[in-house]
């Protein structure tokens, strides 16, 4: 597999991964309460694909940098806000 193909698999992934926990986070806020298994496989699959996402930020041109990077981004403040939202609940 080539370097583009793999760096559009690992965003096309990282979307499919984001969408998922945003769904998580929406319904724990609306609900005030979770399925902590399922909330927590977000969580790692979302640093899963933070790993991953690094690892073809070192081999892509520019412009892929910068589309992982993004997609980093929203991954990492996804993450923060459902550690936050988690702990707002338990403490």
């Amino acid at each position: 597999m080539g370097v583009r193909s793999s760096i559009e698999e690992g965003l096309r992934n990282a979307r499919h991964v984001y969408e998922n926990a945003y769904e998580q986070l929406d319904t724990f806020r609306k609900q005030e309460h979770y399925n902590q298994t399922e909330y927590s496989s977000c969580q790692r699959a979302i640093n899963g694909s933070l790993a991953e996402l690094e690892i073809l930020h070192h081999s892509g041109n520019a412009q892929q940098k910068d589309q992982l990077s993004r997609m980093q981004m929203q991954l990492r403040q996804l993450q923060s806000d459902m550690i936050l939202d988690e702990n707002d609940v338990l403490y």
